[in-house]
């Protein structure tokens, strides 16, 4: 996997200051996250509840394997 100007990350983590990342449910966004923690990076996803308990308890428990931390959206726009 190839990422671009991770010295940009770099000096903002060194900083203080972290970065932050937006994606949508475009490619390997997940595996981008756990590589990015593998990688040293803290890494935190904001996540909504799925239908299936046992899919949410699964995607969960693998991103705390990876050493992503969860963060619960709890309010839905009213968009949706």
């Amino acid at each position: 996997m190839f990422f671009e100007n991770l010295a940009a990350l770099d000096r903002a983590v060194a900083a203080g200051k972290g970065g932050l990342v937006i994606s949508g449910h475009l490619g390997n966004w997940e595996i981008i996250g756990a590589l990015c923690a593998r990688l040293g990076y803290p890494v935190s996803f904001v996540v909504t509840t799925q239908r299936n308990k046992l899919v949410e308890g699964w995607l969960n428990e693998q991103r705390a394997v990876c050493g992503i931390e969860i963060i619960q959206r709890k309010m839905r726009c009213a968009a949706y």
